[in-house]
């Protein structure tokens, strides 16, 4: 199951910035594979976006979640903060983040489950 997420920007890469010191152009928005078992979803989001946010953004996509804390996402086999944006973790346009779900009985992390991908790898609670 494929989702495209858009927060109904026209065109997504309209935004731009300014880099001063090399005085390239670059986009601040783009889009990022979130990742889950068989599922990906297609989300645009902006640099300057936190972690909050988009898992926020997540939820509206009828994942079978509850809420934005019960969603971790992992990129660079790092567990992503919610107060840090997508552009301190350098997530570039096209990448893939992992999406992982909280149990509500055990209170457990699931793994990462990418079906059809080399990438599986067990990720610790700090809970």
């Amino acid at each position: 199951r494929d989702f495209c997420l858009s927060r109904g920007l026209g065109d997504v890469y309209k935004r731009q910035v300014s880099t001063q010191s090399t005085g390239v152009v670059a986009p601040t928005m783009m889009h990022i594979r979130v990742k889950r078992k068989k599922q990906t979803v297609f989300l645009y989001t902006d640099l300057s976006d936190t972690i909050s946010a988009v898992k926020q953004n997540l939820t509206s996509a009828n994942l079978d979640v509850s809420s934005a804390e019960d969603i971790r996402l992992i990129h660079n086999d790092k567990i992503l903060a919610d107060d840090l944006t997508v552009g301190d973790y350098k997530i570039a346009n096209d990448d893939i983040v992992y999406m992982v779900f909280k149990d509500e009985e055990t209170g457990q992390w699931e793994n990462i489950d990418v079906h059809n991908s080399d990438k599986k790898s067990e990720v610790a609670s700090d809970d």
